[in-house]
């Protein structure tokens, strides 16, 4: 029997809406659609809470999947 973790057990609310963000203004594309500063002017943050914020959603996304693979495989 497997577990599987849905996207509202795998980040906080918060992550979910930085990464949300991020994703529809293009932090993620390349070349960049917005910057790590203007994702922070967004939220009313400075960079580094901004940064701390996406680093560990980044994380707990890629913890999720590499679990995900191990099971599967």
């Amino acid at each position: 029997m497997t577990q599987s973790h849905g996207t509202a057990d795998l980040l906080t609310e918060r992550q979910r809406e930085f990464v949300l963000e991020a994703v529809d203004r293009g932090y993620y594309d390349s070349p960049r659609g917005c910057t790590l500063t203007d994702l922070a002017e967004t939220f009313g943050v400075n960079r580094s809470a901004a940064s701390g914020v996406l680093r560990r959603a980044e994380r707990r996304i890629i913890e999720g999947f590499v679990e995900t693979e191990r099971v599967t495989d």
